[in-house]
């Protein structure tokens, strides 16, 4: 379609012959992203470079073309990311340079990745961009100094501070970060007491301090170094004293007698304590044996407190008192004797006693009737025995004077016998018998009779009757007998009672005999309880009158009837019952019956009716109550009454109607006596078994029918206390040793049988020794601790219990309960030792055991399984030693080389098992002992000396001192000479070395003429076994002394002289030789001083001064002599001719033309020679 298409982005379209040319423009798009060339650098600088420093550069290129591609690539380079806030970079061209802010490595500016962004500059499309990463790496730069902080340090550490102990930090702040921010610290000074972590400035006691023997202030340079910077501080280190001196007292026995009359106040003896630690005061205390009696001051001073008395017993005194700085203890001990002193009289007070009248003879009236307030020797004691019969009725009391002494004080003393009255005589009655009479009409309570009976000690007298006598009752106090029934004659007309007097102890009878008199009545008698209305009886009365009035008789009871109980018939005089009648109640009546006639005045008779109420046996027997309550001890024995009951049966006798039989069907250890009633124990009793007995007892009588009384007998059995108390079970307990203060560790359950009288319980531990270790509730026997229980100490508490009752005496039952004591971790491991210091050869194998480190940690199992650990080395390289962890056994681990390190010191930690974990730390010295591995050394690898040829023998000129690296015996050296050569034993000849000093001596003076130059082989040897040896040649120059004079030769020359040929002056040559060298054979030519004026001169030609020839004018006509060039010259002289010269100045000129001129010929003459 196109026909042509030009390079400049134009096209030119030909569309036939009638169309004419089409450009086209072709518009550049944007393709190509700019790129970076580097596209990826690494860069390394140093902080705090000043700004506008170059950090890279860079080119950045676009394909694309202008106006799309910037003419030198991007239009625009930026830094895109990487930088900080305050820019660190910049752009600058086509350069990174910095800006002025400044880059601190110190402040985290460690890195920067730095993307630089380039954009080009098209603006129709959109911009593309190209990047490059740099990647900055910031150098730290030690700029600051380790600044040690808190100056000035000043520590304080007491005395007894344990070696390894950190006492101290020293901090030291390094701005700079990185590798120059990295602190280690140091010691400087020669001090090793203290050391110091070169990583964390922690300072450590290396040996013990003691304030009382070493210094008191140790002033430490600490360095804090970075590694190029540093900084020094002073730590002031102040040794405080620690109270670790106990108190020394000079004499801690002492025995010391004093009166016993020593006012109070007074000093018996004073202590002498002292104590090394400054300012300690000691304190004094009294523990025991003073009784009260004694105080001692704070000075020591012992002073009597109260007063002495030798007489109470108390003869001597065995004080121990205790000395105290409040930390340590001295104990002193203390006699002190008392001696007694007469200082009382006897004492005789007066006394009253009481002795019997009926006492025997020979009887002990009293036993101490005296007292003397001294003790022996000084006291008297005196006795007394009456002797005589005493009758309280004629003498009642005695008065008697006692003289009593001690030997030389006395006393009288009185005292007063009161005898005793005793009842020594039965009551007597005034008569023994007494007769009496009454009526048996006669009422109740009526006077009967009295007794009356005497006693001759006038104890007062009861009465009582002897017998039963149920119509009489007796008065206890006067005698006195009254009427209780009526009495009927009839059955008994008379009684006779037995009365008794008694005064306590003794008694006597009586008799009262009572008559009873008859009365006129008419006897009836009925049944008891017949129905009303029943006849009694009839009476009947005539009357002589006649008719229905005057002979009519009418019946009435005018007395006796008071209670209405009987009625009678008016007309026929029949007396019936108008009520019942109880024989129990009532077993007569009297009635007075009237009969009366009706006629006027109405005459009338009384008669006397006696109604007998007979018995029947309506009553069964009846107890006082239902029931009845005893208590009886439980110890009763079998046999024993416990009571007696008592049935009462309101019936007659007749037919034995009140005759009651007793009887019990219970099933108990209790019977009763049918007859009497007493109920006894009939088997053994035991409360705790059974408290309690209910024993149905009945009362039958022997009426027609049989009644019966019941009585319920409750016996209460009291409480003995016969059991003792009973502990349940048995009391095993484990406990762990960190329980606290009253932790219960178990109750003792405990019982007794016996009642709550005796029951209480009361719990004791009766050791002494186990009450310190635990307690217990007295009333609950709950068991606790009293103390911290430590299992390390003890495992294992048998503790005797004691279970008491309450009863007196108690009884008691001990039971041993058993505590053990489980362990828990509370106990560090133990080492032996703070610090262990051990031995081994510098030449020892490697895994050669060192030592074991001795540990104790007595917890158990698991709590006491140790684990060792080297956790700081503090001198020594870390690899030469290693520790068994389980046994503690320390083993080598390198080659060891006492030289380059004599000691290694390094903390050990030892860990126990436990949770937590408890450890120790110890400080283990190994001290590296030498072996002769070392040969001696030289202090140079050869010696190069030199001497004069006169040097005086005997002295010392070199000092071909060795040393060796080992020690003692090792390192101990000999020196000698090497004989082994011809050489050698010519230079032994001359030479010698001190086997001790290695100085090398002259034996003898050396002619250097003949030997001038030496070697000797020095051989050093140490005294080790096997002995190692080094050698070291000494090269000696023997120096020349101008010990030779010239020796001509000839010793004469004659020659003759030319005067013409100038060219050739010389008239002869000398010859002179020197056995000596250098300067000393350096030979000067002269003429002889008497040979000044002669017209010749010498030259110098001839002495031998290197190279060069030296003229010197001589006067004519001396002898040729030469000087030697030192100060003390030798010379020799010989005859020469010579051609006379003149010597006046002027020819001096000549004389210097002339001498050159002669060297231009010598030379000529030589060349000449040599070219012939």
């Amino acid at each position: 379609m196109f026909n042509r298409i030009t390079e400049r982005g134009k096209y030119y379209l030909q569309f036939g012959d009638k169309c004419g040319p089409l450009t086209i423009n072709v518009l550049p798009v944007n393709e190509f992203t700019p790129v970076f060339e580097p596209l990826f650098r690494v860069v390394t600088l140093k902080e705090g470079l000043q700004g506008n420093s170059l950090l890279s550069n860079f080119t950045c290129t676009d394909e694309d073309k202008e106006p799309i591609g910037a003419q030198d690539g991007c239009s625009q380079v930026l830094i895109e990311s990487g930088d900080d806030a305050d820019a660190k970079f910049t752009i600058v061209g086509d350069s990174i340079v910095t800006t002025n802010n400044v880059i601190d490595y110190d402040t985290g500016d460690t890195t920067y990745t730095l993307i630089i962004v380039g954009i080009d500059s098209s603006t129709r499309d959109s911009r593309r961009t190209g990047t490059m990463t740099v990647e900055v790496n910031i150098e730290p730069v030690n700029e600051f100094v380790p600044t040690i902080q808190n100056r000035p340090i000043y520590i304080s550490i007491p005395e007894d501070t344990l070696v390894g102990t950190n006492i101290s930090v020293v901090t030291a702040v390094d701005d700079d970060a990185g590798p120059h921010g990295h602190v280690t610290y140091k010691l400087l000074g020669k001090d090793d007491t203290f050391l110091i972590s070169q990583t964390t400035g922690r300072i450590y006691l290396k040996r013990p301090v003691d304030f009382e023997s070493t210094q008191k202030s140790y002033y430490v340079t600490v360095e804090a170094s970075d590694g190029g910077l540093s900084s020094t501080a002073v730590v002031n280190v102040t040794v405080t004293d620690v109270n670790d001196n106990v108190p020394v007292c000079t004499q801690t026995e002492n025995n010391v007698t004093v009166n016993e009359d020593m006012p109070v106040g007074s000093s018996i003896v004073s202590l002498s304590c002292t104590d090394n630690d400054p300012g300690t005061v000691l304190t004094y205390q009294i523990l025991s044996g003073d009784n009260g009696d004694f105080q001692i001051t704070l000075q020591g001073d012992i002073n009597v407190a109260d007063v002495l008395d030798y007489d109470q017993g108390l003869t001597s005194y065995y004080m121990s008192i205790e000395v105290s700085d409040g930390i340590h203890i001295t104990m002193v001990w203390v006699l002190i004797q008392l001696a007694p002193v007469n200082e009382f009289s006897p004492i005789a007070p007066s006394y009253t006693v009481n002795v019997s009248e009926i006492a025997p003879i020979g009887s002990n009236v009293i036993t101490y009737i005296a007292d003397d307030r001294d003790a022996p020797p000084h006291a008297v004691m005196s006795y007394q025995i009456i002797n005589g019969r005493l009758d309280f009725e004629t003498t009642s009391f005695y008065s008697i004077l006692i003289d009593v002494t001690d030997g030389s004080l006395s006393n009288t003393m009185r005292f007063t016998v009161n005898v005793i009255d005793e009842n020594e005589s039965v009551p007597k009655f005034l008569n023994g018998v007494v007769i009496s009479t009454i009526r048996e009409s006669d009422r109740t309570g009526i006077h009967v009779a009295v007794v009356s009976a005497t006693d001759e000690e006038n104890n007062p007298l009861t009465y009582s009757f002897v017998g039963s006598y149920p119509e009489f009752m007796i008065d206890q106090r006067t005698g006195i007998i009254r009427l209780r029934t009526q009495v009927d004659r009839e059955k008994a007309p008379t009684i006779d009672i037995l009365v008794m007097a008694s005064d306590g102890q003794f008694t006597s009878t009586a008799t009262v005999s009572v008559t009873i008199e008859d009365v006129n009545e008419m006897p009836f008698s009925i049944e008891e309880n017949k129905l009303t209305g029943t006849t009694v009886g009839i009476v009947s009365a005539e009357d002589p009158d006649i008719g229905d009035t005057n002979g009519k008789v009418q019946y009435s009871i005018v007395k006796g009837n008071e209670n209405l109980q009987f009625d009678i018939e008016a007309n026929t005089g029949i007396i019936t019952l108008n009520a019942q009648l109880d024989y129990e109640s009532q077993r007569s009546a009297l009635l007075l019956i009237e009969a009366s006639d009706l006629g006027s005045p109405s005459l009338s008779s009384v008669c006397t009716v006696i109604v007998h109420v007979l018995d029947q046996n309506d009553n069964a027997p009846s107890f006082l109550s239902l029931k009845q309550k005893e208590r009886i001890s439980e110890d009763t024995q079998v046999g024993q009454t416990v009571t007696r009951v008592y049935a009462y049966d309101k019936d007659s006798s007749v037919d034995d109607n009140n005759m009651v039989v007793y009887k019990s069907t219970s099933n108990i250890p209790f019977t009763v006596d049918s007859l009497t009633g007493v109920v006894k124990v009939s088997n053994n009793l035991d409360r705790e078994k059974t408290k309690r007995y209910e024993m149905l007892i009945t009362a039958t009588d022997n009426g027609s029918p049989q009644l019966t009384g019941t009585l319920t007998l409750e016996i209460d059995i009291t409480d003995v206390n016969d059991n003792d108390p009973i502990v349940k079970g048995t009391y095993i307990a484990t406990v762990p040793e960190n329980v606290p203060l009253h932790h219960v560790v178990f109750s003792i359950d405990a019982s007794d049988a016996d009642g709550e009288a005796f029951g209480k319980l009361r719990y004791e531990i009766v050791s002494p020794e186990m009450n310190s270790v635990f307690k217990i509730e007295e009333n609950t026997g709950t068991v606790q601790t009293a103390s911290e229980l430590n299992r390390e100490s003890q495992d294992f508490y048998e503790v005797p219990i004691k279970v008491s009752d309450n009863g007196n005496p108690p009884r008691s039952t001990t039971v041993t309960a058993t505590v053990h004591v489980s362990d828990v971790n509370d106990v560090a491991p133990k080492p032996s030792h703070f610090s262990f210091e051990f031995s081994i050869g510098e030449n020892a194998e490697i895994d050669t055991q060192v030592g074991t480190i001795s540990v104790l940690d007595e917890d158990l199992g698991i709590n006491s399984k140790l684990a060792f650990s080297i956790s700081t080395y503090w001198r020594g390289s870390e690899t030469h030693f290693k520790v068994n962890q389980d046994d503690g056994s320390i083993f080598t681990t390198g080659t060891l080389d006492r030289e380059l390190e004599r000691k290694y010191i390094f903390s050990l930690r030892i860990e126990d098992g436990g949770t937590p974990s408890l450890s120790s730390d110890v400080t283990v010295n190994i001290i590296i002992t030498d072996v002769n591995d070392n040969a001696p050394v030289f202090n140079r690898p050869f010696y190069s000396t030199t001497i004069f040829e006169n040097q005086t023998t005997g002295i010392n000129f070199l000092s071909a001192g060795a040393s060796d690296d080992d020690l003692g015996i090792n390192a101990v050296l000999a020196y000698e000479l090497d004989t082994t050569s011809e050489e050698a034993l010519r230079s032994n000849l001359y030479f010698g070395v001190h086997s001790q000093t290695g100085n090398i001596f002259l034996r003898r003076k050396v002619d250097r003429e003949v030997y001038s130059y030496f070697t000797l082989t020095v051989i050093a040897r140490d005294s080790g076994v096997p002995s190692l040896s080094s050698e070291v040649k000494v090269n000696i120059q023997i120096e020349d002394v101008n010990d030779n004079p010239p020796v001509f030769s000839p010793l004469f020359y004659n020659t003759e002289a030319s005067s013409i040929n100038l060219c050739d002056p010389v008239i002869t040559t000398v010859r002179a030789t020197d056995a000596d060298i250098g300067r000393n054979a350096a030979i000067n030519y002269y003429i002889n001083e008497n040979d000044a004026s002669l017209p010749v001169f010498v030259s110098q030609l001839g002495k031998k001064w290197g190279d060069f020839s030296v003229i010197k004018v001589v006067q004519y006509g001396s002898d040729l002599v030469y000087p030697d060039p030192t100060v003390s010259r030798l010379s020799d002289s010989t005859d020469v001719l010579a051609l006379p010269l003149g010597l006046s100045l002027p020819l001096l000129a000549l004389l210097v033309i002339t001498t050159i001129t002669l060297i231009y010929c010598a030379w000529r003459r030589r060349w000449c020679k040599r070219n012939k």
